[in-house]
């Protein structure tokens, strides 16, 4: 496994691995969090599974974990690989592994994203998500 991005080959994109949770609560909500601003223009203010890169040595299962519980404050039990999606950006390249996870403690808190919001998986066609989250939304 690589950690956060690859060092790729000057004249290469970077290429990250990530883990993506598709948390759900006792009432088949599923929770999504808006990127800040700031970071990549290609992502800025759109739609997330929450997530983050994995760490060498870390499956995505475990990384889900890890990740959660840094950016939001929450404790999950992660169940199924969803999918596994490629995608690249002008920037960079991201291999996304949507796992779902079951919320077993805590409220979410937001410390780096700018919104949240629990959506019954209908509802999620409705937000400007990232480019890389799309596809997901057909398995759900």
């Amino acid at each position: 496994m690589t950690s956060e991005t690859d060092k790729s080959l000057p004249g290469t994109t970077p290429h990250a691995k990530v883990a993506a949770g598709v948390i759900y609560d006792e009432e088949g909500k599923i929770l999504v969090c808006r990127r800040g601003y700031g970071k990549n223009p290609d992502t800025d203010g759109r739609w997330e599974f929450p997530g983050g890169k994995l760490e060498p040595g870390e499956t995505a299962r475990e990384t889900i974990v890890r990740e959660l519980r840094e950016e939001l404050d929450i404790e999950v039990a992660p169940s199924r690989l969803i999918a596994v999606i490629e995608h690249t950006y002008p920037t960079f390249t991201v291999q996304l592994h949507f796992i779902a996870c079951r919320l077993l403690s805590g409220t979410p808190v937001i410390k780096e994203h700018s919104e949240m919001a629990w959506l019954p998986p209908a509802g999620l066609a409705s937000l400007d998500f990232c480019p890389a989250d799309l596809p997901v939304l057909s398995f759900l």
